[in-house]
């Protein structure tokens, strides 16, 4: 019973290494081309989508604005996994380099892997501007948390701003 107690003790003590994120920053994305995938280089929560950028899916050029997240970690597993889901406030159409679209949803999930050890991550988004879809000025407001292993790593927030063309 005691070598019991005292192997049960030992394995309580021993600390569970976790991945460590750090120097996490989330707004408007620079640098953003073909040979880099930018920074994040002005950190906030509001973004006004401009579309003083462009971007290229499927085949079709749009304009848009670039926005994303970044951070170092450290201790990472071999090609550790990190889950995200997000809510939206009002439905959305999400869809990938690739062209391809998913159903308008509040609700949304997407995965992705660390590839070392340790490093820097960046994360580009963006959305689109479609003035016939935004005649109006609207604000959508989108919840992101993301986890490994059912650790909670970081969350964050975007709020985009649509508005008309001048």
């Amino acid at each position: 019973m005691k070598n019991l107690l005292f192997c049960l003790l030992a394995f309580i003590s021993i600390p569970i290494q976790a991945i460590e994120i750090s120097n996490f920053k989330s707004g408007l994305m620079c640098g953003i081309n073909k040979d880099d995938m930018g920074w994040v280089c002005f950190a906030q929560e509001e973004i006004k989508i401009t579309g003083q950028s462009s971007c290229i899916s499927n085949g079709n050029e749009y304009k848009c604005t670039w926005y994303g997240y970044s951070f170092d970690y450290k201790d990472a597993k071999p090609n550790q996994k990190i889950d995200c889901k997000y809510w939206d406030s009002k439905p959305a159409t999400s869809i990938n380099l690739e062209g391809v679209a998913k159903e308008p949803s509040k609700y949304f999930e997407f995965s992705f892997h660390l590839d070392k050890p340790e490093g820097y991550f960046v994360n580009p988004q963006y959305s689109v501007l479609s003035v016939s879809e935004n005649a109006n000025m609207k604000k959508v407001t989108q919840d992101v948390s993301c986890s490994s292993e059912g650790v909670e790593l970081y969350k964050y927030r975007f709020i985009s701003v649509y508005s008309a063309g001048k």
